[in-house]
């Protein structure tokens, strides 16, 4: 069991935003907090500022077993097109993410990924979608260039 402390701004992944403080452990970045999120039982708690509990959250993001077994016998294993891991090497995926955007836990929301896969979602930044035939859509991260410049001579 772990501790993970973390403000709306960082869950939001807002620029400028402080990184989420992890218990017995160094401060992990917004996308390290989402992937881990993902594959563990959590508790959110909402505190006002003089710390007392405003909210205790909602109760399920983990697939029931039964929607495991669901997930399993539609997806076959990893989903991410060409990949070919058991779903017994996977974990569940909310398409829209259960605490940034309260996207629900129901099988119609969820993926089974192979933890490569699923990295490259939480780390890389690919978006995952439905397209209209049932068939998962990756779509990769932007790329972003910057002009080149030649280093500044020394003097």
């Amino acid at each position: 069991s772990i501790q993970v402390t973390t403000t709306l701004e960082t869950l939001a992944g807002l620029a400028g935003a402080p990184a989420a403080d992890l218990q017995y452990g160094p401060p992990v970045s917004v996308e390290t907090l989402r992937q881990l999120a993902c594959d563990c039982s959590i508790t959110r708690v909402l505190l006002d500022s003089e710390s007392q509990v405003i909210e205790l959250g909602r109760a399920r993001r983990l697939p029931s077993a039964p929607m495991r077994r669901g997930l399993e016998a539609r997806d076959k294993g990893c989903k991410w097109p060409g990949c070919d891991r058991p779903s017994k090497w996977c974990a569940s995926h909310h398409l829209d993410h259960w605490t940034r955007d309260e996207g629900p836990t129901d099988i119609d929301n969820m993926v089974l990924l192979c933890h490569r896969h699923h990295a490259l979602v939480h780390t890389g930044g690919w978006r995952l979608a439905w397209s209209e035939d049932g068939k998962l859509i990756t779509i990769p991260a932007p790329v972003r260039f910057e002009r080149w410049r030649p280093p500044e001579p020394d003097d």
